[in-house]
């Protein structure tokens, strides 16, 4: 697959999840998760199929979302910068051992 497109797939699944985890916490849920947990446990199957990577475990697409976050500190102030990095990190990232 391209590059490109795998790279807008993933992005737009960072965005919606964004959306998701947002909705959440501004509903008053309690979240016993934090972003990367939240979207590494309900889209999964979504980042499986975007990064074609079947054996890609809940532990470690959660691991590659914070160590990008780390990278990337002003998510909310540039969303669509925020979810371009992101996108770009986990398919960098995705077929690699880190875990």
């Amino acid at each position: 697959m391209d590059c490109s497109i795998m790279n807008r797939k993933i992005q737009m699944l960072l965005q919606e999840t964004d959306t998701a985890f947002t909705m959440l916490m501004d509903s008053g849920e309690q979240s016993n998760a934090d972003y990367a947990d939240f979207t590494a446990k309900t889209h999964l199957g979504s980042f499986r199929s975007a990064l074609q990577n079947p054996e890609l475990s809940q532990v470690q697409l959660a691991a590659m979302l914070r160590r990008a976050q780390q990278g990337q500190q002003s998510r909310k102030s540039q969303h669509t910068y925020w979810s371009a990095f992101m996108a770009s990190y986990v398919s960098r990232n995705a077929n690699s051992n880190q875990g």
